[in-house]
């Protein structure tokens, strides 16, 4: 900072105050700075209000002052929000992001704000402790199939289609924490339930045929469902089969009428 001509002007800086107790070493060290611009790690100042004071003299003697106080928040917990909430029934075709907000807990003005935030995930199973009361009921029935986590330090976790077993049940927790106060934190635990998928029956020549077994020679029809697939193993066709043969016929409002004729192997 220059005063008339370019010159220099002489400052400074003064630790006056703060609402706990004053932490010595950066009493000498704010007091002792002559430089136009204080930098302090937020980190270093202990929870509260602290006030500092900047005077400015120029190459006359004359002098200005000017005072700014920071409060610096509590380490308590963040509060953590869940987009899309805790639990969550998908298809095993389909991907998996869960995302992990933090907020600071208290503000200023008692308003919760968005800060940046780590996470760190795994996976859990049956006993695990950070099953609650919202998630204990499914600890009897979690996988032991164990998922590669790739992303597991990220806010946002990432699991590729086709990666959980269909007809299983799987939970993950987060560890969340601001940045600035990573030794507290929050656990969030997610349910995740894979369904099922039935098997797709597919009969070959379709699904609507027309056939005369009058004058079809030899006069029999075959019908083939081998192309039948189960989509949770599609590479493994399905082992059983059921056939039930129908005559369709209308009743006199229209109806259709489905009447189960027996088959002979």
């Amino acid at each position: 900072m220059s005063g008339r001509a370019g010159k220099k002007m002489d400052i400074k800086w003064k630790y006056l105050s703060s609402s706990g107790d004053i932490q010595p070493y950066i009493e000498s060290y704010v007091n002792s700075y002559t430089e136009t611009t204080l930098t302090l790690e937020g980190t270093q100042l202990n929870p509260g209000t602290h006030t500092f004071l900047a005077r400015a003299t120029n190459w006359l003697g004359m002098t200005s002052t000017s005072m700014i106080s920071i409060t610096r928040l509590a380490n308590d917990l963040p509060s953590v929000k869940t987009p899309g909430g805790y639990q969550f029934s998908i298809d095993p075709d389909r991907d998996i992001r869960l995302e992990i907000e933090v907020f600071t807990s208290t503000c200023a003005n008692n308003t919760a704000v968005l800060v940046p935030g780590i996470a760190r995930w795994a996976q859990e199973f049956r006993g695990s402790p950070y099953l609650n009361s919202r998630t204990a009921s499914y600890s009897s029935i979690l996988s032991n199939h164990q998922v590669s986590l790739l992303n597991w330090n990220r806010m946002v976790l990432y699991i590729p289609p086709n990666t959980l077993q269909p007809g299983s049940t799987y939970a993950f927790n987060a560890f969340s924490s601001a940045k600035s106060t990573t030794s507290t934190g929050l656990n969030t635990t997610y349910i995740i339930t894979v369904s099922e998928p039935n098997v797709v029956a597919s009969l070959a020549g379709g699904s609507l045929r027309e056939v005369s077994v009058l004058t079809q020679s030899p006069k029999m029809v075959i019908f083939n469902a081998s192309g039948s697939i189960d989509p949770s193993a599609p590479e493994v066709p399905p082992q059983a089969f059921q056939w039930t043969l129908y005559l369709v016929s209308n009743d006199d409002f229209g109806n259709e009428i489905l009447t189960p004729i027996s088959l002979r192997n």
